[in-house]
This record gives structure tokens, sequence and C-alpha cells, in this order.
């Protein structure tokens, strides 16, 4: 018995170890039916001989688009272990032309990286893909030697947007608002983590939103946007005349970015300061906007920097008129400050505007005048003509009685406003001195540049061709002068007739080609001129006629009258009739009759002194005579014979009674009556 179940169980064993190798068998053949279905859903065959590997996953977390996860196998056939050297992704956007490689280091495991045959690994990839997202992307697997690996993986959709900003240097060069969006067809939330002004981080403190939320992080939903309110300086930044970038970036790694073209800054000088004694609470500074500033700016207040000593927020107020300097224009301002202590000391003055400009530095060495006045005048151009104003003008501790203009032509004027016409375009220095009722005078000059833009001739035409007769219509509204007025607009037919004003019409009576000039001429007497060509078609005659009958007898004559042919721009000068039986006339008015009977299509054409043919036609039906009227006929022959039968009877008969009676002279003298 115990030999039995000896034997028993070592058979037991035996098949345990058959049933393990089969397993072992099994599972690698599976393992390589696994790997071919994979090679063969792809559409690749299984390659022989060679190291080949597969990328049997990618992974991209849509709450981190900072990395991504593949999964490399080595299958089991391949010849041995291999080496992965490196990993790239291409996106649809280039149609995959373009492989984004990461570097080596950007790999966890770091590459390259060896891999056993039928060992696979999974590889974390630093690469920002958030501008991908939404897309399909490949991923790729190279290897040293040997076949690399592509996945494909559709990444879900996730889209940050700046969807507007706001800046406006007319109101402040310190603050921008910008709105920032999640896409409703994000799939999740954002967080916005960070603003940026091209490559620099816009401190969080200086970061507010419209609803008064803390800014950072600050969470969108799909679908939702913030309005955030930066406040950096532009002026600090020297951001101007140029374009920027507004970044917003999330804590889940997108990001979205916007341009921001940025003006030219308003440029200020201060042109002039005065420290008048007995005056020594205050001072006069006169602050110049350039003429190429890019709009106004609101002159607010001022500063003032000795050698010690720095002194901000000194309140200025315009002398005349308001703060607000738009370009070209200048203002003289009063300083509320104490001089007194610094009589002979340097200062540098600054001038600040309320949207955040300043002035240049203007250095200066108080010298303190006495009651002298100020010279201060602005200018308008209208071409050669100038107007000018001194109204700006002041005296501290009295009035200005007299103002007198050198212009710079060699003719002066007078008056706190004069208007000054230049007979050419040039550059001329224009120099104002003023005097006050103390006989103290001062003196300021500008350079201003006059010349006359001549205007700019251009018109409209109803058509441009035309028949002869037809009215066309010329219109010259959208000419313009840059500089002034048109004050004349002179048209000129090219057929000898001529025209004014800026609408006119116009009828050509001959056909043609006609060149139509324009000439405009501005108030300052400058002329231009256009031209535009009118094609004038001639006009066709008009053939018509009139006939005796459509519906003659053979060898009944028909008359034929084309007198009512007219040609409304010239003359008839040929008349042709094709009468439809081979025969023809050249006649106004013809006669034709028809031989035969049958349906004739008479044909008149008729030609104009511009060689213009035009035709017209009409049928016309040529019957035989009826039966019955060739049966009357017939009829009244034969009673006409009967009677010329019985009259000749009858003459017979008298003739030989006229014989035979003596009476016969008097009966035919009776016959004879």
């Amino acid at each position: 018995m115990y030999q039995f179940f000896s034997q028993k169980k070592a058979l037991s064993t035996l098949q345990m170890l058959i049933l393990l190798l089969i397993a072992g068998i099994t599972g690698a053949i599976l393992s390589y039916l696994w790997t071919e279905g994979y090679y063969v859903d792809k559409g690749f065959n299984i390659p022989e001989d060679t190291t080949v590997i597969t990328i049997l996953d990618a992974a991209f977390p849509l709450e981190n688009s900072t990395y991504f996860n593949v999964t490399v196998l080595n299958p089991s056939f391949s010849i041995g272990a291999t080496n992965i050297t490196n990993i790239g992704v291409a996106t649809s956007a280039d149609n995959f032309k373009t492989i984004h490689l990461i570097p080596g280091s950007s790999a966890e495991p770091t590459l390259p990286r060896p891999l056993l045959r039928g060992e696979s690994r999974t590889f974390r990839c630093h690469f920002d893909w958030g501008s991908f997202a939404g897309e399909t992307v490949r991923v790729f697997a190279f290897l040293a030697d040997g076949s690399g690996a592509t996945f494909p993986y559709k990444t879900g959709k996730v889209q940050l947007q700046i969807l507007d900003v706001e800046l406006n240097t007319t109101i402040s060069i310190k603050r921008i608002n910008f709105t920032v969006g999640n896409s409703a067809e994000s799939l999740i939330p954002l967080n916005i983590s960070e603003i940026m002004f091209d490559t620099i981080a816009i401190p969080t403190e200086n970061i507010t939103t419209k609803t008064g939320l803390s800014p950072f992080p600050q969470t969108l939903q799909p679908g939702h946007n913030e309005t955030f309110v930066c406040h950096l300086d532009l002026l600090h930044l020297d951001a101007f005349d140029s374009t920027h970038n507004i970044t917003a970036r999330t804590v889940e790694g997108y990001s979205a970015q916007f341009p921001v073209a940025i003006p030219p800054k308003v440029q200020l000088n201060i042109s002039n300061v005065i420290f008048a004694q007995p005056e020594t609470g205050s001072f006069k500074l006169t602050i110049l906007n350039l003429l190429t500033s890019p709009h106004s700016a609101t002159i607010n207040h001022a500063s003032i920097e000795s050698e010690n000593e720095t002194f901000r927020n000194i309140e200025l107020t315009p002398v005349s008129g308001d703060s607000n300097l738009n370009p070209g224009e200048n203002r003289t301002f009063t300083a509320n400050w104490n001089w007194s202590n610094f009589i002979g000391a340097e200062l540098q003055i600054t001038g600040y505007t309320t949207q955040g400009f300043l002035t240049d530095g203007f250095l200066y060495e108080v010298d303190p005048t006495f009651g002298f006045p100020e010279a201060v005048f602005t200018y308008e151009l209208h071409a050669l003509s100038v107007e000018f104003n001194a109204s700006g003008s002041y005296d501290t501790y009295g009035d200005i009685v007299n103002w007198t203009w050198d212009f710079g032509d060699g003719v002066a004027g007078v008056g706190e406003v004069a208007s000054h016409i230049y007979n050419q375009s040039g550059e001329y220095t224009v120099t104002l001195n003023v005097t006050d009722n103390d006989g103290l005078s001062a003196e300021t000059f500008l350079i201003i540049k006059v010349y006359n833009t001549p205007p700019v001739a251009s018109f409209t035409v109803s058509n441009d061709a035309v028949f002869t007769l037809e009215q066309v219509f010329f219109n010259a509204s959208q000419s313009i002068d840059p500089d002034g007025d048109i004050v004349a607009f002179i048209w000129d037919f090219n057929d000898g007739d001529v025209g004014e004003g800026e609408v006119a019409n116009h009828t050509f009576t001959e056909d043609g080609t006609y060149n139509v000039t324009l000439t405009v001429e501005d108030d300052l007497g400058t002329t231009t001129n256009t031209s535009k060509t009118i094609t004038v078609l001639n006009r066709s005659p008009v053939a018509s006629f009139t006939e005796s009958t459509l519906t003659p007898l053979v060898n009944e004559n028909v008359t034929f009258n084309a007198t009512q042919s007219y040609d409304l721009d010239g003359t008839i000068i040929q008349y042709l009739w094709n009468f439809g039986d081979g025969t023809n006339s050249t006649e106004a008015m013809a006669t034709h009759n028809y031989s035969t009977n049958g349906t004739f299509i008479v044909i008149l054409y008729v030609t104009d002194d511009d060689n213009s043919t035009t035709s017209t036609n009409k049928t016309v039906l040529v019957t035989l005579p009826s039966r019955k009227i060739l049966k009357l006929i017939t009829q009244s022959e034969e009673i006409s014979i009967r009677q010329n039968r019985i009259l000749e009877n009858l003459n017979l008969k008298i003739f030989t009674s006229l014989h035979e009676n003596p009476q016969s002279k008097k009966i035919k003298a009776l016959i004879s009556n």
C-alpha cells in the first residue's frame, strides 16, 4: 500500500512539473501573440532579427501640462537589449513634420536608458505641452540602433485666453486692465498664478481684480473670465512706442499671451522759469507739450531738487486757461513754493502730469529778475496763413501794453493777436516782443514751418462708356484740400464745353474718346487737376418704313416709304431695299411689284454718317386674283362680246336700210348724233 501511494505521489510531482512547463511555454506564446497583435493592429509587420520597441501607452495629465508619461516596451521577440536614446513629440499643427525632442536630462529616468528584452519602462518627460491641448499628438521613442516607435494621443481640450487689454495713456500710463478667460470648451478649471509684462513678473501686490477678490490663485471655471487691474509704470519700463506681451500663467502650467501696442510717450519741456522779487512765495514756469506728442497731457504738480533737499508735490496753477496742454501748445503756471532761501542756488525742476508723464529736468540757477514781463505766444497754421496769439504773455507786477511781431520774412506786425500770410513755403523765425506799463520788455521766438499742401483732385463718373446724347454725371465731392478749402471746381469735357461746380453733368453729341479733366483750386490759389477717359459710342440709326399694302396681287404696284427712318446723332446717308425676290433699290421711297405670288420678306437697311447700319423688315403676301373675280371678268367679257355682236348686226341692218330708204341721210345724221 505504501509503495502504491509513493508511486502516486511521484506521479503527481511529475505531472506538476509538466503542467508548469506547459504554462510557461503557453505564457511566452501568449506574450508573443499579444505583442504581435499590437504591431498588427498598428499596421506594422513583425520585424525579424532586429530590435524593435513598442510604446504601450502615453498620458498627458490635464492638471499639469508641464510633463507627460510614456511607457515603452522592448518585446520578447527582439534580438536583445536596446538603448532608448530620445523621446519626442510632434503635433498636428504642422502635420507632424516637426518633432520636439525631450532633453535627456528632462526625462525621469534620464536618457539614454537601456531596456532589456521583454522589459517595459515608464518615462516622465518634462515638456510644456499646454499650447497643444486639444490636439492629436504623436509620441516618438528612438533607439541607438534598431526600429523606434510612435504612439498617437488625443490630448484633452484646455484653453486659457486673454480676451481683452485696456490701456489708455490719455488717462494713465500706470494702469493696464486685461480680461483672462477659461474657454467654455476647457475640460478643467484653471488657477491663475502669475501675470507677466514681457519677461517681468508683475508683483502680486500691484494686481487687483475688479470683483475685489484676491488675485492669486484665481480659479476660473470653464466658460468664465476675470478682469485684472495691473499697476505698473510704463515710463519706468521705457515701454513706449513699441509692442509688448501680456502673459497669464496658471498653476496647471497653461499660459496665454496678448500683444499690446503702446503709443509714443508725451514729450514735455520746461521752456522758461522766472523767479521775480518781491514775490518770493512763488515763481513762474512755462511748460511746452511738443508737437510730436501723440496726445494732450494735464499738468498736475512739480518737484524741485536742490543740492541737499528735494521738494515734491508742488502745486501748479495755470496763469490763464486750464492745465491741459495739446501737442504744440505751451502754458505758463504759477508754482507755490518759497524760494527766498535758494537765491543763487542751482535747482532741478521737473513737471508732472496726472497721466504719469513728466518733463525733462530743467536746471536753473535762481537769479531773480524784478517785474519783467513774460512773452509767450501760440500759433495756428493754415497752409501759408498763420494766426498768432500772445494772450498767454503776462506781467507779474503790471500790465502788458504793447505786442510787436517780427514774422521772419521782413514783415512786422502789432497787437496781442496777429495774422500773417507768407508768400512762399519755408522755415521762419517768428519773434514776439512785449512791453509792460513800466517800460520793461521781454522777447521770445519760435521757429515755424509753413507750407501749402496742394489740393487733391478726384472725381467719380456715373458711367465711363455711354452713347451720344446720354447724360453723364460727374461728382468731385471726394476732392480734398489737406490744409484748407477747395473754392473752385472747373470741368473740361474735351469737346469744347466746360463746366463748374462740385457736381456737373454733360451730354456728348458726337461719338469718340474724351479725356475729361477736373481742375480744383484751394483758398490760396493752388490748383491740381486729374482726368478720366469717357468713351462715347455712336447711336445706330433707326430703320422704319411704311407701305401701301402688305397683301398685293401679282403685278400690283406697292409703294415702300423709308423717310420716317432717322438718326439721333447724325444723318442717314444710304437706304437699301431688299424686296425678297432678288431685286433691290436705294431710293428712300421705292415702288415695286411682284410677278409671282408668294411670301416675301422686305428688308430695309439704313446707314448713318458714322457708317453704322440698322435694318428692319416686314413680310409681304402676294396673291393671285381669286376665281370669283376671274369668273366675273369672264362673264363681263362674254356680255361685251354679245353686245358687240348685237351692235354689229344692228349696224348692218341700219346700213342696209339706209341704202334702200330715201330718208337715209336723216337716219345717218340721227345715228351720228
